[in-house]
């Protein structure tokens, strides 16, 4: 005696979202009406246009189960909001940081070649500066300025 075989998933992937449709309702329409029902079947792809395959599509089921769930969408929403105002205070801590900061030895070896600072450090009446030196030499007009 032959045991029935256990359901597999099977991935169908189409080049257009209305190729996917098309495919969609061609085997949900083969289907038992029954299991044509049944949330076997999930669309995830673009925007869909047909009305008989929103309901299986990936996003609608998202929504489907936060509005089921009322808890989860408060605590879904409460962490969006604290998740845009975190970001919102991240970006103006940057900002700050990118207009007070100023650019240290590391920096410049990271950003510049060697002769631009030998160019840098060469500005001596009596020879070299060291290259910390030279940078708040440099530096000096900037912070005279925002003083």
């Amino acid at each position: 005696q032959r045991k029935r075989a256990e359901p597999r998933p099977v991935l169908v992937v189409c080049a257009t979202d209305v190729a996917l449709d098309a495919l969609l309702e061609g085997l949900l329409a083969a289907l038992p009406s029954e299991a044509a029902s049944a949330p076997s079947l999930v669309r995830v792809g673009g925007p869909c246009r047909k009305e008989s395959l929103r309901p299986h599509s990936l996003r609608q089921r998202v929504l489907s189960e936060r509005e089921r769930d009322e808890g989860h969408a408060r605590a879904w929403k409460a962490l969006s909001k604290q998740q845009r105002e975190l970001r919102e205070r991240a970006d103006g801590l940057v900002a700050r940081l990118l207009r007070e900061a100023e650019p240290t030895a590391d920096d410049l070896d990271e950003a510049c070649s060697t002769a631009q600072i030998m160019s840098l450090c060469s500005d001596a009446p009596g020879g070299w500066h060291d290259i910390e030196e030279a940078l708040s030499l440099w530096l000096e007009p900037v912070r005279k300025a925002r003083a």
